[in-house]
């Protein structure tokens, strides 16, 4: 896939090994470092069907078959790599059947277009999948408040002590 960025262009290949990435020579440094590599879907190994859709549209949805069902079989799919397959199955896991991962879409009366809203929801999905989640560092949680909170704390208590001292001297006067 080329990537064309400043007027240069490279030529990415994916490595058998995660995360690396193989620049071509015609670049003086890699320019594509932060760019996540996106994984195309082929389109030929996607099932696609058309069934009519509900909701609003008069005559027109009755007659016309505007609603998209995408099937994608995730078990047989040497395309994607392991991790993103994994991530996907996760992230997705409402969309996930038998069968498969199933999008459907009938936001519009075109069939067209329902195809295509259809197609960038599964590129979508997958690129949302091809992201590597950072890693979140373990924090201790300290449950001892602070030496100034300890002070402050005492500081009152003794001010509320004396106060309460103060008013027992002179009860005996009566």
């Amino acid at each position: 896939m080329p990537l064309l960025r400043r007027g240069l262009s490279c030529i990415l290949r994916r490595l058998d090994e995660p995360q690396r990435l193989l620049l071509w020579p015609c670049l003086r440094r890699p320019l594509c470092d932060a760019a996540p590599l996106r994984i195309e879907v082929p389109r030929h190994l996607v099932e696609v069907s058309h069934s009519r859709s509900s909701g609003p549209g008069g005559q027109n949805v009755n007659k016309v078959s505007t609603k998209v069902d995408l099937r994608l079989d995730l078990s047989s799919t040497p395309w994607l790599p392991a991790d993103v397959r994994e991530r996907l199955l996760v992230q997705a896991k409402s969309h996930v059947t038998q069968r498969g991962l199933l999008i459907q879409c009938d936001e519009t009366r075109s069939q067209a277009r329902n195809l295509q809203l259809a197609f960038k929801r599964l590129q979508g999905m997958i690129d949302a999948a091809s992201v590597v989640p950072m890693e979140k560092p373990e924090r201790v949680i300290d449950l001892e408040p602070p030496a100034h909170l300890k002070r402050r704390r005492q500081d009152a208590k003794r001010q509320q002590a004396q106060k309460k001292q103060n008013r027992r001297g002179r009860g005996a006067e009566f």
